[in-house]
């Protein structure tokens, strides 16, 4: 939550003397990321002061909260199998070397083999070994309009996005899951992008957070708590959804997008 809150500080300090747009709109904004249990603690809150949003309006949608609420409350499980499936994940293939050494275990096979060798040496002892892998970035779209509220867009993106990050996790890849949103806003000229961090490197995979990408319906309600409770806009619908491209604004990670209509 005070990550949340010092972000939203700096950004209230930043537009004060922000370069202005001829419309009087600021020119740009600055890539907004999230922690995404520190960001949820902040809006779950339901703060609203003035102070609380970046740019200070105070029209909140109380309901769409309690929908990110609920989502949040029931984890957004899958089915049975697919969570049996996930949980197996997490037993990664053990990698090891093995060799011969003055300590560990008695090799009976190298004794037999060897036992005239005075030199040989007749224990085996192991060690892990460690083969790092390159890391990246799993972006997901998370720009789902009030218009495809009812749609199914987001069940095969929370599907693959999990499967994604279980394959990570048996293969020890460093993963990180970040669900975006450029929208477009009247305080600012040119779009804006949310960056919300599901899931960092070295992050364990939080169940509860999960929920807010379960269906269009969640997903949407989490945009408009975001705009209502953190950006603080005075646009009637809460921003209009648009593209982003991810290698824009990650141009050095290897990045990988879980394919949705507005994030390429």
């Amino acid at each position: 939550m005070e990550k949340t809150r010092e972000l939203i500080a700096d950004m209230r300090q930043w537009i004060v003397s922000a370069p202005r747009h001829e419309s009087g709109a600021l020119e740009s904004l600055p890539d907004l990321w999230f922690e995404g249990q520190d960001l949820l603690q902040y809006v779950l809150r339901g703060d609203r002061s003035q102070e609380a949003t970046i740019f200070g309006d105070l029209k909140h949608e109380t309901d769409l909260l309690k929908t990110l609420q609920d989502a949040l409350q029931d984890r957004g499980d899958l089915t049975d199998a697919f969570n049996e499936a996930f949980l197996g994940s997490y037993n990664p293939q053990r990698k090891t070397r093995y060799f011969t050494s003055d300590s560990g275990d008695f090799s009976v096979d190298d004794y037999i083999d060897n036992m005239h060798d005075a030199g040989c040496l007749f224990f085996e002892d192991e060690e892990p070994v460690y083969k790092p892998r390159p890391a990246c970035t799993l972006g997901l779209d998370l720009a789902i309009p009030w218009s495809e509220r009812h749609g199914a867009d987001m069940t095969p993106r929370h599907s693959e996005a999990y499967s994604l990050t279980a394959e990570a996790e048996s293969l020890a890849s460093p993963l990180r899951v970040v669900a975006v949103l450029g929208t477009e806003i009247p305080e600012v000229h040119n779009t804006i992008h949310v960056f919300v961090t599901i899931k960092d490197f070295d992050d364990p995979i939080f169940p509860a957070i999960w929920g807010l990408l379960k269906s269009n319906l969640t997903a949407n309600a989490a945009i408009n708590v975001i705009m209502d409770y953190v950006i603080g806009t005075a646009h009637h619908g809460n921003g209009t959804p648009t593209d982003t491209v991810l290698a824009d604004h990650l141009p050095d990670d290897e990045c990988q997008v879980i394919q949705g209509k507005r994030l390429k």
